[in-house]
């Protein structure tokens, strides 16, 4: 009997002494939520600031496409030219030559 006593004393013993109440808990707990709430909203913060980064970046890239083609565009023109302006130039030359040998 005296062995069921010490059994049953040691097991109360041990579970009164592994058990925490709810308050218990909840005041352990709170300042990690609290920490892990400001981190969390400082993570979404950061996300944000990396989204409208990378939204600026895409539009520069977007203007870049524009001004690369504007810029090949004016170039093939400008060469376009060029060569009409060097048979212009020959024609001319040629006609002149013409001029010379009436």
């Amino acid at each position: 009997m005296k062995g069921i006593a010490l059994v049953l004393g040691t097991v109360a013993m041990v579970g009164l002494a592994g058990c925490a109440t709810e308050d218990y808990v909840r005041t352990q707990v709170s300042p990690l939520e609290q920490r892990l709430d400001k981190l969390e909203a400082a993570q979404n913060a950061d996300r944000a600031a990396i989204k409208q980064a990378d939204d600026k970046a895409q539009q520069a890239l977007d203007a870049v496409k524009v001004y690369n083609q504007k810029v090949d565009d004016a170039a093939a023109r400008a060469e376009r030219a060029a060569t009409a302006a060097e048979q212009a130039e020959q024609k001319a030359e040629k006609l002149f030559r013409l001029q010379q040998n009436k």
